[in-house]
């Protein structure tokens, strides 16, 4: 197994002098700590999260990170554990969402659309019926046209 090495300072600006130009909102400081953390808040939240999700939380850390800059404090600590935590509670609260949204099991859903009725050939046939019989609607007036692309009402006596 191949692992990556850590960001260096040697690529480009610290990260604490990148914190101190996003806690002044400089255009582009968030630019190259995305380039340098993305990849492993995505590696982290993939372990937990589908894709699509992972990338959602990628998007809200650095995000979080935009806001509060200025609330980093380089004598507290590194910038790689203070943005990793703020991961990590992003992901426990997605989790914590779907846990409170109902989930669906697929096989009870197939279950539940394999019994109901087909309804979609019928109406129609019978309707036709109904015509070439000469009936007329009930009380000899017709219906308003139907919204519905596909939709035709039918109502004989």
């Amino acid at each position: 197994m191949k692992t990556q090495p850590l960001p260096s300072a040697e690529a480009g600006p610290s990260d604490e002098e990148l914190m101190q130009e996003l806690a002044r909102k400089t255009p582009g400081a968030l630019q190259p700590l995305f380039a340098r953390y993305a990849p492993l808040v995505f590696h982290i939240a993939s372990q937990s999260l589908d894709p699509g999700s992972a990338e959602d939380i990628v998007q809200d850390v650095f995000l979080a990170v935009w806001r509060k800059a200025d609330t980093f404090d380089p004598g507290r600590g590194a910038l790689r554990p203070w943005l990793l935590q703020i991961a990590h509670y992003r992901i426990l609260n997605e989790l914590r969402a779907r846990s409170r949204r109902p989930q669906l099991d697929p096989d009870v859903a197939a279950d539940v659309v394999d019994g109901l009725p087909d309804t979609t050939a019928e109406p129609r046939g019978s309707c036709l019926a109904g015509v070439q019989a000469g009936s007329r609607p009930r009380g000899g007036r017709t219906a308003a046209a139907p919204t519905t692309p596909g939709f035709e009402p039918c109502v004989f006596r």
